[in-house]
């Protein structure tokens, strides 16, 4: 028989690089301390810790792994989910989510949160549960076009920051999911419409032809030929049959006519 509340960390987890936020342990030793004294000659038992630690929203249930180590007990493994995206309402961080679309819990500084990229949403929207995913369609987009902001990037060397939904968005009865602009640090706005997961009638090229990640790509390079690194740019725009280019006054801007 072993009482697993009274277990020993062996190595503290990190997510991503940066220590364990105090809240996420206590998470963790609150729900130790719940856990029954179990027979481990019993099979299930390790099944029951298993489910026990899974149920910590922090943890990637996937990750977690426990074997029988005689004579101390049992030894367990597992990792936290990896976060990639704050959710801002006004500019204040009020939920971070993980890669999978899951609400983490708070507990990071706001300088660490500096380290994710933000999705700003409208005021109203309420968010799920530490541990559980939105029905929000913003967010589940938000996490869906997250990796092409990372290959956006890192291709591009563009200090994008922060995810948004277009301005002129406005519910339809199909009710799709918002296109989404980028934003960059010094407040460049990239629309880019809906990820490639999304299907998009809205975001065609001039012939009618799907605007692949790939053609809006390929449109964004051109334009950082005509405007290295975009300066003096003020919003872009990728995703409509034209290729279109405002400055920071919200003039058009002359283009090549190669730009399409």
């Amino acid at each position: 028989m072993r009482d697993i509340s009274k277990f020993q960390v062996n190595q503290a987890p990190t997510v991503v690089g940066q220590p364990l936020p105090t809240e996420w342990a206590a998470m963790f030793n609150f729900a130790m301390t719940k856990a029954p004294i179990l027979d481990l000659d019993d099979p299930q038992s390790i099944e029951q810790i298993k489910g026990l630690v899974r149920q910590v929203p922090w943890i990637d249930p996937s990750t977690v792994e426990a074997y029988l180590a005689m004579p101390d007990g049992v030894r367990l493994y597992y990792r936290a989910m990896i976060p990639v995206l704050v959710i801002r309402q006004s500019g204040r961080a009020v939920g971070l989510l993980s890669k999978e679309g899951r609400l983490l819990p708070p507990g990071f500084k706001e300088e660490q949160l500096s380290m994710f990229l933000s999705i700003n949403i409208p005021e109203g929207i309420e968010l799920p549960s530490p541990g559980d995913s939105s029905s929000v369609g913003l967010l589940q987009e938000a996490v869906r076009i997250f990796p092409e902001v990372d290959q956006l990037k890192a291709l591009t060397k563009l200090n994008i920051v922060a995810i948004q939904q277009q301005a002129d968005y406005r519910a339809n009865e199909s009710e799709i999911v918002p296109p989404l602009t980028f934003v960059t640090a010094d407040g460049l706005e990239i629309e880019w419409g809906r990820s490639v997961y999304t299907p998009d009638p809205f975001s065609v090229d001039v012939n009618k032809r799907p605007l692949t990640i790939e053609r809006k790509g390929f449109r964004l390079s051109q334009l950082m030929k005509q405007f290295p690194n975009l300066v003096g740019v003020g919003r872009v725009v990728l995703d409509d049959p034209l290729v279109k280019v405002f400055d920071r006054q919200g003039k058009p801007m002359a283009l090549k006519r190669d730009i399409l």
